[in-house]
């Protein structure tokens, strides 16, 4: 209708119609479509959708009717016609006889005047014509002039109305990303973002997307921004949009890169028209420029800040005073006059600046710090000005060139618009625009055809450039790969600038030289990933660095196992175990929850193998498995791994260690040391070197010499920290970094806050001198400044383990005094062995003790003060109660240790191993030297071995073996750590059900598992406790243990029932689609990383951590439980402590039962285990158990006995009978010799169940069992 309405001479053709003309066949077929379509007809209804139409269907209705009624009167008409024109005729001639005369008379001196009068109007017409042709030429021209640009309009405005509609929503998410995002990195924006999409998409608010530059942006703007070195990331593209909203607050800018500072400056000397001070928060000059910038309403950038001085509050919250005409704020105790064009801004180059929440309400945080994208283009740039500088210089000006070209032809378009408005209503007749029409269309054909070629150019730049891209991505994932390890350990901080001086190495390697450019690019890759490796684990403690290699294994192949591999082999497994599976007969019983989950994660794996074959028994005997799996086994190297995690976990770790230097292609995983003068020249272009020591470590002289050698001992100088050196230590650094000394600062962590202060010196520096280095030394803190550590080049010095390293160690503190006197020389020996046994015995994990107890030189320099006192006459007994009570065991909590302990000091401090009668305990070998002369100590520890021998510490034989199992379960915990630190607590709402929804299916499906559990009767469930009988009838009835079993049954079903419970409540909320409630949101932190959340632990707080094994222990117990109080007598029959939720409950249970039947005082009764081969006592009453393991030992029913090195690390005990009997009677029940050994509630030794006595051999047996740290636990 639009199209009809417009079109040239219509409404002339619509005034102008006769509806005479009208044919019937016309009338009906048009009568015929009205009918058809007649609500499109009527007023109403076409009035709503078109004001113009309407008044056309009232007029085509009206021709139609007029039609009709022509027709009807056509015959009558045309006799009155006739009739009309026969009188016409005879009046006509009646007339024209009369006038005939008279208009001739005044036709001639008519025809006279009418000539005159055409002759002038035809010129008029003449000149017209001319006109109107030349208008309607340069409407022709006009348009087509304008053709292009109405598309472009047309396509702007299709844009513009599509972004009307969603401009609310964008200027909110706008908003809220400038005002909460700025401050978080480009992960965190995006996640957040994507929430908040998801909550408005939920809220009936559809919206697709929201990009914040595009939405609060132009894209003229981001253009000239890149030409002021704006970095064209899109991180930095946002920082810059926020900081232009934010211009009238505060900005504080994290900047570590350095990046921005350029486009600062290009951007507020463009928009404020004046100069930009910039001043460093360490400059001496920094008062009297802020004094100065105040005053006279100067713009100024204060950086290297790291936070917000109390001295610029006044500033930033703009307290201005009025004082009579002037405006003065206060500064300090100074008043200076404010002028009101004064802005201040703050860059900080920190990585972790942590603003306090006075100083967080006041600046709004912009994070510049480097992102993924941003270090792939600076890497992808470094490779190519290296292997193709010409193909990066011609990129680099195609860019440039595409910019100016974008640029130009903005301004065009903008400047056409500016000229059609100021046109006015006649652009036809505007000579002026056709002239500026013609040149910017010319120039704007002119620019497009550029634009293309170049674009074109730079698409094949860059299709040549992504044959890099590839190396370019892999380093840097692999930068946010290191970045992930500080997790681990505070000093595991790496910078840009060190990596990416690993990567010019790379490139520059002569070994990585190909012709093929694809055999080149995989050389570099596999020499990056090597170098990396090598050049950051030395920098690792030894026990991270095979969390690193598997890390960087998995980053190099990303195919190289599933989601639920990767969790099963940390521990984070959250996929229900298959119950059916059988674990091997040969295997560990602790391991049958571990191969049910691998059976779960991996079916096909477990079923393609047939673990209880021989070949397969033959393997779990073997010591060192990893290397002997079957010839048949049908399993990748990883899904190796997997297997030892669920059958073998002792081997895990020398495994691992083993499947990573086999990926990495290397020697070893451990790198070999490197000396400090190789390191140094290596890497002489750093000028802070970080040397991170551990007890029993000195690099000083290896420095000293150095240092000598390159520079001369007259220009290095020591400085010990400490002790108010620090402002003399800062005058030091200076002069040494302008003259070109080299500075040691030594034990940095004893002013681990002041390191702050020396990383800002440090950064102040100018002008520093090439031959300038900064050694420090220090221990691992977490206090020292984050950016200081990041800086420095990290070197790890690990003193070796072992009784003769920590002996030699001890006697280089104690100096040249050893050996003064035979028998204090003797005694001190003595102190130092006993003193290396005791700190060494740490390494043995639980067994060697059950905390770690931080034995230190002190102890060891309190206990030579001891021997220096005691040593003349030889006070055994005061050596034995200060060492046992005081220097070594004050910090003993647990009674067990206390045992070994005494052991250890009764056994070498005694006269015979002084004098040389005896050999040292623990070892037959090894005596005292029996001359007081240094030679032969020094040839006694030359003969120790490097590693130790079990037997120096009396430890079971399989020690190594738990050692091993130890080992990988802190590999695995670490690793599962660090895994969980890197996931983000904050998921989408999609995320988030898909974790509850697995959650809720994994209950679901173990609950299956025991479908008697959830089809009880309800009489058979355990009443309520309101309902049980009190605890007075419960003992005159003697059920005691019933009613404990009962207790425990109805602790589990209620625990069972409240977890049914949320969990239903869970899957009805998922089910209905409705929003996650805020406590739902709370625990999906810990669900997403397979942990029981917080608030479920107050249900069962000593269940496992992993919510998988939660679920399962929950429902195993309860299951157990109920069907035990079944029975309704349990005693006598083989009982399983392990289904109890508290299984000192039921001891203390029998305990008090025996006390009512026997009518003996509770506190008269002893606990005593009796074995199949002895005869219970008739009128006892007693409890079978069958799942106790035993650790250290091996107990056959008779005595204890010492186990081989192919020994199961638990083995498990045979069935004890539990019997209460009265002390009196004690010696009834016990052997000749026994031990008293502690009963756990697991490998932890956390808590103590109770203890039980064993026979043993002798009574040196017994101290041998002791010192080999043999305990019970209940099995898993």
């Amino acid at each position: 209708m639009k199209k009809f309405l417009g079109s040239r001479g219509i409404k002339q053709e619509i005034l102008d119609f006769d509806a005479r003309n009208i044919k019937s066949s016309t009338r009906a077929d048009v009568i015929k479509f009205i009918a058809s379509r007649k609500t499109s007809f009527e007023a109403v209804s076409i009035r709503r959708a078109s004001l113009a139409a309407a008044p056309l269907a009232a007029w085509v209705n009206a021709n139609i009717k007029y039609s009709s009624v022509l027709e009807a009167i056509q015959p009558k008409q045309d006799e009155l016609s006739t009739a009309e024109q026969t009188l016409r005729k005879s009046q006509v001639k009646l007339d024209r006889c009369k006038k005939e005369l008279e208009f001739v008379d005044k036709r001639v001196s008519t025809l006279k005047g009418d000539f005159g009068r055409k002759t002038r109007e035809t010129e008029l017409l003449k000149d017209q014509l001319s006109a109107a042709r030349q208008r309607l030429n340069r409407s022709q021209k006009l348009v087509e002039l304008l053709s292009d640009e109405q598309k472009r309009w047309q396509e702007r405005e299709t844009k513009l109305q599509e972004k009307m509609k969603s401009l609310p929503v964008d200027t909110l998410l706008g908003s809220g990303f400038t005002v909460y995002l700025c401050a978080v990195d480009e992960e965190q924006r995006k996640e957040s973002v994507a929430k908040w999409l998801d909550i408005l998409n939920d809220a009936s608010t559809f919206h697709k997307s929201f990009c914040f530059q595009q939405s609060m942006g132009s894209q003229k703007e981001l253009l000239t921004w890149k030409q002021w070195c704006l970095p064209p990331d899109i991180l930095s593209q946002e920082n810059a949009l926020a900081f232009t909203f934010l211009i009238n607050q505060v900005p504080f800018i994290i900047d570590p890169g350095e990046v921005c500072m350029p486009w600062i400056r290009s951007y507020l000397e463009s928009a404020h028209e004046q100069k930009l001070e910039v001043v460093s928060c360490n400059d001496s000059r920094l008062v009297n420029e802020v004094e100065l910038c105040v005053r006279f309403g100067k713009l100024l950038v204060i950086t290297d800040t790291t936070d917000l001085e109390p001295y610029f509050y006044p500033l930033v919250r703009r307290d201005v005073l009025q004082e009579g005409s002037r405006l003065v704020i206060q500064l300090g105790k100074k008043k200076v006059d404010f002028n009101d064009s004064f802005r201040i801004f703050f860059v900080s180059k920190s990585h972790n600046v942590s603003l306090s929440p006075s100083a967080k309400s006041l600046v709004a945080e912009i994070n510049f710090t480097v992102s993924e994208s941003r270090l792939d283009d600076q890497l992808l740039s470094t490779i190519m000005l290296h292997e193709a500088p010409e193909l990066e210089a011609l990129k680099l000006s195609a860019i440039k060139q595409q910019q100016n070209l974008s640029m130009e032809l903005s301004e065009l378009e903008d400047n056409l618009l500016t000229v059609l408005n100021e046109a006015g209503g006649d652009l036809v007749g505007n000579k002026d625009i056709m002239v500026t029409l013609k040149r910017t269309k010319e120039s704007a054909a002119k620019i497009n055809r550029s634009l293309q070629d170049s674009r074109n150019t730079n698409a094949e730049l860059d299709r040549q450039r992504h044959v890099y891209q590839r190396f370019s991505s892999a380093g840097s994932k692999l930068y946010f790969l290191l970045s992930q390890l500080q997790t681990l350990n505070s000093v595991y901080r790496f910078s840009i600038k060190m990596f990416v001086r690993l990567f010019q190495q790379t490139l520059q390697d002569p070994e990585n030289f190909s012709d093929s450019k694809h055999d080149r690019l995989n050389k570099m890759k596999v020499s990056l990933y090597r170098r990396v490796f090598f050049a950051i684990g030395r920098c690792l403690f030894k026990d991270d660095i095979p969390i690193f290699a598997l890390l960087l294994v998995k980053s190099i192949n990303s195919e190289l196992c599933s989601q639920s591999e990767w969790n099963f082999l940390i521990g984070r497994s959250s996929e229900r175990s298959r119950s059916v599976l059988n674990t091997p007969s040969w295997a560990d019983s602790t391991q049958t929850r571990s191969f049910g989950f691998l059976g779960a994660i991996c079916p096909d794996l477990v079923d393609s193998n047939d673990f209880s074959c021989e070949e397969w028994t033959k393997w779990g005997s073997e010591l060192e498995c990893e290397g002997h799996f079957p010839a048949s086994t049908r399993a990748s190297a990883f899904r190796r791994l997997l297997i030892l995690r669920a059958l073998r976990p002792d081997r895990l770790l020398p495994a691992i260690s083993e499947f990573c230097r086999i990926e990495l292609g290397v020697p070893s995983i451990y790198p070999e040391p490197m000396k400090l003068a190789d390191l140094w020249k290596l890497h002489k272009e750093v000028h802070t070197f970080l040397l991170i020591t551990t007890p029993g470590t000195d690099p000083s002289n290896e420095l000293k010499d150095l240092a000598e050698e390159e520079v001369g001992l007259q220009r290095f100088q020591r400085v010990s920290l400490g002790g108010g050196t620090q402002d003399h230590t800062i005058a030091l650094l200076r002069q040494a970094a302008h003259e070109g000394w080299w500075l040691c600062l030594e034990n940095l962590h004893l002013v681990a806050d002041w390191s702050m202060i020396l990383e800002r010196e440090i950064n102040y520096i100018r002008d520093i001198h090439p031959q300038f280095s900064l050694w420090l030394t220090t221990e691992p803190s977490e206090n020292i400044s984050s950016d200081l550590v990041r800086n420095s080049l990290k070197v790890i010095y690990e003193s070796p383990t072992g009784i003769k390293f920590n002996i030699q160690r001890t006697l280089t503190q104690w100096g040249n005094n050893f050996d003064q006197d035979e028998i204090r020389s003797r005694f001190l020996f003595l102190l130092a062995w006993f003193h290396a046994l005791v700190h060494e015995r740490n390494n043995f994990f639980r067994q060697g003790w059950t905390e770690h107890y931080n034995f230190s030189a002190a102890d060891s320099l309190a206990g030579s003060f001891v021997m220096e006192s005691c040593y003349q006459r030889k006070n055994w007994e005061a050596i034995h109660g200060l060492l046992i009570d005081s220097i070594y065991g004050g910090r003993m909590d647990n009674a067990y240790d206390r045992k070994i302990l005494e052991v250890y000091v009764q056994e070498i401090f005694c006269s015979d191993v002084l004098d040389g009668h005896a050999n040292l305990p623990m070892d037959t070998s090894i005596k005292v030297p029996e001359k007081n002369h240094s030679r032969l100590y020094k040839k006694l520890l030359s003969n120790l071995p490097n590693i130790d021998k079990l037997q120096i510490y009396g430890l079971p034989k399989n020690v190594g073996r738990y050692v091993s199992s130890a080992a990988s379960a802190s590999f695995v915990k670490r690793l599962m750590g660090l895994e969980n630190s890197c996931r983000t607590a904050k998921f989408d709402p999609q995320t988030m059900k898909r974790a509850l929804s697995s959650m809720v299916q994994s209950w679901k499906e173990l609950k299956n598992n025991f479908p008697k559990l959830t089809t009880r009767d309800s009489n058979q469930i355990p009443k309520k406790s309101s309902d049980r009988l009190e605890f007075e009838d419960v003992m005159n009835s003697g059920l005691i243990v019933d009613s404990c079993v009962e207790s425990e049954a109805e602790y589990g079903w209620r625990t069972f029932s409240e977890i049914d419970s949320r969990l239903s409540k869970i899957a009805q909320i998922l089910k209905s689609g409705e929003l996650l409630p805020p406590e739902l949101s709370s625990i999906l932190g810990m669900i997403s990383k397979g942990l029981v959340p917080n608030e479920w632990i107050s249900l069962w707080p000593s269940g496992p951590e992993n919510l998988a094994c939660w679920f399962d222990d929950i429902i195993r117990r309860t299951d157990a439980m109920l069907n035990l109080s079944q029975r309704k007598i349990p005693l006598g029959v083989p009982l399983s402590l392990s289904a109890f939720f508290n299984p000192s409950a039921f001891l203390n249970a029998l305990r008090q039962q025996t006390a009512h039947e026997t009518k003996c005082a509770i506190d008269n009764l002893r606990l005593v285990c009796l074995w199949d081969c002895e005869h219970v006592p008739p009128s006892s009453l007693s409890a079978t158990i069958d799942d106790i393991l035993i650790q250290g030992s091996h107990f056959d029913g008779h005595v204890l006995a010492e186990v081989d090195s192919n020994t199961m690390d638990l083995v498990p005990m045979p069935p004890l009978t539990l019997v209460y009997v009265n002390e009196e009677d004690m010696a009834a029940h016990l052997r000749p010799h026994s031990v008293l050994l502690p009963l756990y509630f697991d490998t932890s030794r956390e808590r103590i169940l109770t203890e039980l006595r064993l026979p043993c051999a002798s009574a040196a047996d017994a101290r041998k069992w002791i010192v080999a740290g043999t305990a019970l636990f209940v099995r898993k």
